[in-house]
């Protein structure tokens, strides 16, 4: 597999530590939700492989050009994430 890229992120959340779950939010959010924070968004799916892990696929137009995101489910907790994210 070839690694284009990576990222870590952090951000202030002004909720309690014990209403945060990053595992159930990637896998759950709306398309509507993803749109209401990303101009580009054009659709959302989510579901389960056959392998019993989560996945979710993400429209986007970036540039001008549409992306299409592919994450699959390996290792959401509720304070991490590790996930694999194909183009």
């Amino acid at each position: 597999m070839l690694t284009v890229g990576e990222a870590t992120a952090k951000a202030i959340i002004n909720a309690p530590i014990e209403s945060i779950n990053l595992g159930e939010w990637m896998f759950t959010l709306s398309s509507e939700e993803y749109a209401a924070c990303a101009e580009g968004h054009q659709s959302a799916a989510q579901g389960k492989l056959v392998s019993g892990k989560r996945f979710s696929v993400n429209l986007e137009v970036v540039g001008g050009m549409f992306m299409l995101q592919h994450y699959i489910d390996d290792g959401f907790g509720k304070r991490s994430c590790s996930g694999l994210f194909t183009q």
